[in-house]
């Protein structure tokens, strides 16, 4: 009778739904399995608990393969779970094939299931729930046999398992591998490239699984597989070609593997004829699920451990070896000679400043056009092995050829650690980035077998961005030998151009006053296409965002004195493509020979992207310890007329390019002298997209003063940067500096105080670009009156030879002042054409070219000002007079950048108009964008 009713009791409790789920929930993942079949409101019962995605994984470092995987099994599966996949990494002493039958026995033969050896893992302990890190050493001097995992609590054998599986309601998952040689292959190379028809039928795998499940032929992420025995990166090209940007590719890119499939058909086919040359763990949608599972998404963040250096090179020529190794030459792009291979490489392992540290190139890999997914450019990276003459060296992988560009990289722990920290930003903000309430539920770590370790009071190195911020959520890694991640950044859309002034008068530039003018810039909708962030000398340029930035002691503001805050302008510009080309030095090649290279890369980058070889407009930034005026001389004889320049000759700025090749950092093997930042027209534009067009004026500050006189006597002094001259006025005897300057003095009398003198000397040169014809430039350069004594007049800089031509010039605000109201006259009239002022009457006007003036910069002399003028607000008055609603950003230059249309530019004559002078000095530069609409827009 007792039994009876307490049998009764029980069956009532249970179906108490409360009661039944809270018992049912503390079941282990079989006991769940079972209890799901018993009755149908158990089974929602276990629907009902299982109805959000889940991850679990556990560590072993157990010496024995059995226990391992019983301690990983078992924790895993102590709590309810659907294994929808599982992924092992298992250490090198286990056998693969033996570890993954016993894992896949245990979870069923429908589960897909990736088992792959490792040299290091990354989880958490079975049975402590502390995050290890368990990575092989090279083998030690007590035994030259045997590697062991170490980890901050002591030292192992190299055994350890880390096991994950996954519960993902919504997607469905498999696993599809690529096909490789025939087993029955009498010869297969160690290292070799997957066949392009393989290639080909894996891609369409995956698509034809795709389209089966989701109704799409995209999945949303894909978890990949190499073998050790194969060059991946021709398969990860064609994926990234074949994929959409929002599909997410992770993985390891070599190594050894066994998969299950739920297709028995792939297992048997290449278990019967085929091995396989890597295996894709397919995550995509399910088009039976019901809306109210959610969406699970995948999120990347990558810490890169290698910095560029050098020069962008050029590969000469190209051999293969029987390894699958290819042998290089390799020389700057416009210089003939060979690069002296054990020369550099002795340079660069003296340089860095990191114990053997490993080299790369970055193969960039030409823009393919793709008709869906528009167009792609790859950069491959293959390591360094070493040099093989003094001319050639050797790199893993092939599929490079002559003609090729690369950058040099090498493995960096600085830049390592600071990616790390960007890689935790990143995840920090994941959560208050999502436009509706989620949450995480785990993550995988894919780290290179060279790094690893431990830092100062933490016992994990390379897990930490994820634990740390989310703590206590599964998460499990491995050490790789090659890590695969595509990370892209999408922007919101609509057109316009925007500025914010933002002042901030701290010692350096906080996250508040960054955040201000972003939000601003931000706050109504744009596709960036270029930012500029002035930054003033007060401030930190490393805590700014690395866009395009430099660093002044003043902006254009005549009421207050700034020493911290930021402006920044965003801009987009339709019908145009923007990059940022930096000029680059180096102790290994001649001055000259950079110059030129600076040259080519920017017609290089026009060409590419509009067919033409000169841009529509450049606005250039030199650093403040160069003199700028070859390079500015050499653009201006390269380039055509139509190219618009502007900028700043001497600044400190901070860069950043679309082409990774050209991000290098500052070191004592190179140096960033300059950036231009390159507008060129978009040969690819939309059909119906209007014209942008860049107009410059120029406000003078200097005249004329004196006769001319010619140069007799010219030295150099390296060690100050100064040239000594003597000189004669024309019919005149020859002429010291104290001479030359009371004559000067003489001629000006009264009416300048205190002005700030220059000479003005017009240089007649052969010019060339690389190995181009030798043509001639006919420019007007302006050098700096230090002071003259009884034997020479000092002027600073170089580049002037015995019988040159100079005029003094001196700092002028009445010529200043008249200046300004001439570009007023100027903008005016592009005003008029304005299409908020046409007049529409009698239908006049409607066939008008109408111009939209978008925005506008100023770069102005740091000497102006209202000490200048003995007023505020002159030299913004032309711009702001005619367009108060526009956007305007300025600086207060050391040396104005400025080359545009003679007529705007002060050149009235012919004979002025015939000497060029684009650097300038107490003079302001205006730079306008204005836009007209196409025939369809109007």
């Amino acid at each position: 009778m007792e039994s009876t009713l307490l049998k009764n009791n029980m069956y009532a409790a249970l179906r108490n739904e409360d009661l039944l789920q809270n018992i049912l929930g503390r079941q282990p993942a079989l006991s769940f399995a079972s209890a799901a079949r018993v009755s149908k409101s158990w089974n929602k019962a276990c629907n009902q608990i299982l109805n959000r995605p889940k991850l679990v994984s556990a560590l072993s470092i157990s010496s024995s393969l059995h226990v391992a995987v019983k301690e990983i099994l078992d924790k895993v599966l102590s709590e309810p779970i659907r294994p929808h996949f599982a992924i092992a990494y298992v250490g090198l002493k286990f056998n693969l094939a033996t570890t993954h039958r016993l894992i896949a026995k245990k979870l069923g033969s429908q589960i897909p299931i990736i088992t792959k050896a490792a040299t290091g893992i990354i989880g958490m302990d079975a049975h402590t729930n502390e995050m290890k890190e368990a990575k092989m050493e090279s083998p030690g001097n007590d035994d030259p046999n045997i590697g062991r995992i170490y980890t901050l609590f002591g030292h192992f054998n190299y055994s350890g398992i880390v096991l994950v599986v996954g519960f993902v309601p919504g997607l469905k998952v498999d696993a599809i591998p690529l096909l490789g040689p025939n087993k029955g292959d009498t010869f297969l190379k160690k290292s070799r490239q997957p066949k392009a028809e393989m290639i080909d039928k894996f891609l369409m795998d995956i698509k034809e699984y795709t389209l089966s499940v989701s109704d799409c032929t995209s999945p949303d992420a894909i978890i990949m597989f190499g073998d050790q025995c194969i060059d991946i990166k021709p398969v990860l090209v064609q994926m990234d070609n074949n994929m959409p940007t929002e599909t997410v590719i992770v993985g390891e890119a070599s190594g050894s593997s066994c998969f299950q499939s739920r297709d028995d058909n792939r297992r048997h086919y290449i278990g019967k004829s085929h091995l396989f040359d890597a295996v894709a763990l397919v995550f995509t949608k399910d088009n039976l699920s019901s809306d109210d599972r959610g969406k699970i998404e995948f999120h990347v963040a990558l810490s890169s451990g290698i910095i560029p250096f050098g020069p962008i090179l050029k590969v000469d020529s190209v051999s293969v070896t029987k390894a699958n190794c290819s042998l290089l030459t390799a020389r700057l792009e416009e210089f003939p000679g060979l690069l002296d291979i054990w020369g550099l490489f002795q340079d660069i392992l003296e340089e860095i400043e990191d114990e053997n540290p490993n080299l790369y190139i970055g193969v960039m890999h030409q823009k393919v056009e793709l008709q869906q997914f528009g167009s792609r450019s790859h950069v491959a990276l293959h390591k360094v092995l070493g040099a093989a003459g003094q001319y050639i060296f050797a790199v893993d992988g092939v599929g490079i050829k002559a003609g090729d560009s690369f950058v040099f990289y090498h493995s960096d722990s600085e830049t390592t650690n600071s990616s790390k920290m960007s890689a935790f930003q990143d995840l920090e903000i994941l959560e208050t980035a999502a436009s509706s309430p989620h949450e995480i539920i785990g993550g995988l770590i894919f780290s290179s077998c060279c790094r690893g370790g431990s830092l100062p009071g933490c016992h994990y190195n390379e897990s930490w961005p994820i634990t740390i911020n989310y703590p206590g959520i599964p998460v499990a890694g491995v050490f790789c030998a090659g890590e695969i991640a595509r990370v892209f950044t999408s922007l919101i859309a609509l057109d316009d151009e925007v500025e914010v002034e933002e002042t901030d008068g701290g010692e350096e530039i906080d996250g508040i006053a960054m955040q201000e003018v972003i939000d601003k810039v931000l706050s109504e909708p744009i596709r960036p296409h270029f930012a500029i962030a002035n930054v003033g000398p007060g401030s930190c340029l490393k805590n700014i965002l690395p866009l395009v930035m430099f660093r002044r002691d003043e902006y254009i503001n005549d009421d207050v004195d700034l020493h911290a805050g930021i402006v920044l302008t965003i801009g987009f510009v339709p019908g145009l493509k923007v990059d940022v080309i930096p000029k680059l030095r180096t102790a290994m090649v001649p001055e000259v020979s950079m110059i030129d290279q600076f040259v080519m890369d920017i017609r290089n980058y026009t060409i590419s992207v509009s067919g033409c070889t000169s841009p529509i407009g450049i606005i250039m930034f030199g650093d403040q310890g160069v003199d700028q005026r070859n390079i500015v001389e050499k653009l201006d004889y390269a380039l055509s007329r139509e190219t618009v320049i502007v900028g700043d000759e001497g600044s400190r700025f901070l860069y950043r390019s679309r082409n990774d090749l050209r991000n290098v950092g500052e070191s004592p093997n190179h140096y960033v002298d300059a950036v231009a930042l390159v507008f060129a027209s978009d040969r690819d534009k939309p059909q119906g997209t209007g014209e942008i067009q860049f107009h410059v004026a120029l406000s003078k500050g200097v005249s004329a003063v004196g006769p001319r006189h010619k140069a007799v006597s010219v030295r150099t002094n390296n060690s100050d940067y100064v040239t000594w001259l003597t000189a004669r006025r024309e019919g005149g005897q020859v002429l010291d500096g104290q001479q030359i300057l009371d004559n000067i003095y003489d001629e000006l009398e009264n009416r300048v105080a205190s002005p700030e003198l220059y000479i003005g000397v017009t240089k007649r040169r052969k010019c060339s670009i690389g190995s181009e014809k030798t043509g001639r430039i006919t420019s007007l350069a302006f050098h700096g009156v230090a002071r003259g004594d009884e034997e020479y007049l000092y002027v600073d800089g170089y580049g002037i030879k015995s019988g040159d031509y100079f005029q003094f010039y001196h700092s002028d605000p009445n010529s200043a002042l008249a200046a300004c109201q001439n570009v007023s006259l100027h903008l005016r009239n592009l005003k008029l054409h304005s299409s908020k002022n046409c007049l529409h009457t009698r239908g006049v006007g409607d066939n008008v070219d109408r111009k939209e003036v978008l925005g506008g910069f100023i770069f102005s002399c740091c000497g102006r000002g209202d000490s200048f003028f003995g007023r505020v607000n002159v030299d913004s008055s032309p711009f702001l007079e005619n367009f108060p609603e526009a956007p305007l950003a300025g600086i207060n230059c050391a040396g104005e950048i400025g080359r545009g249309s003679s007529s705007l530019m002060g050149q009235e004559s012919q004979e002025e108009s015939s000497v060029r002078c684009c650097l300038h000095y107490y003079s302001t530069v205006y730079l306008l964008m204005s836009y007209t609409p196409a025939p369809s827009e109007r």
